[in-house]
């Protein structure tokens, strides 16, 4: 079962990629090899970097690419929005996932 469609998979690397980030900046500079671990506060910066991430990403790759043609009958040249490739993952839009991953990491954060 595949659970994305176009480039849909790279939400999950981004959470990725920002999690190994941060987690290498705040044990790096700690001096602690847990405080990533053991800290809230690295936790919600990567929330907010991975979802600024995949926001701005996902209105990139999903923007509307724009056909220019000239109308046969008016001789005008018109032009004509076209959704090429929507991508998704988990048949949510890839940008909608910026909305949802402050969710799931605060639920991940502060519930479990």
């Amino acid at each position: 079962m595949i659970i994305w469609r176009g480039k849909g998979f790279l939400v999950l690397i981004i959470i990725c990629a920002a999690m190994l980030l941060v987690s290498w900046l705040a044990n790096g500079i700690s001096g602690d090899p847990d405080f990533y671990k053991n800290n809230a506060w690295p936790q919600i910066c990567t929330i907010i970097i991975a979802s600024a991430c995949i926001y701005f990403v996902g209105r990139w790759i999903n923007r509307k690419t724009v056909h220019k043609y000239i109308d046969e009958e008016t001789g005008e040249e018109r032009e004509e929005a076209i959704d090429q490739n929507i991508h998704t993952f988990f048949y949510v839009r890839f940008e909608y996932w910026a909305f949802i991953t402050p969710v799931l990491g605060a639920l991940a954060i502060f519930v479990l």
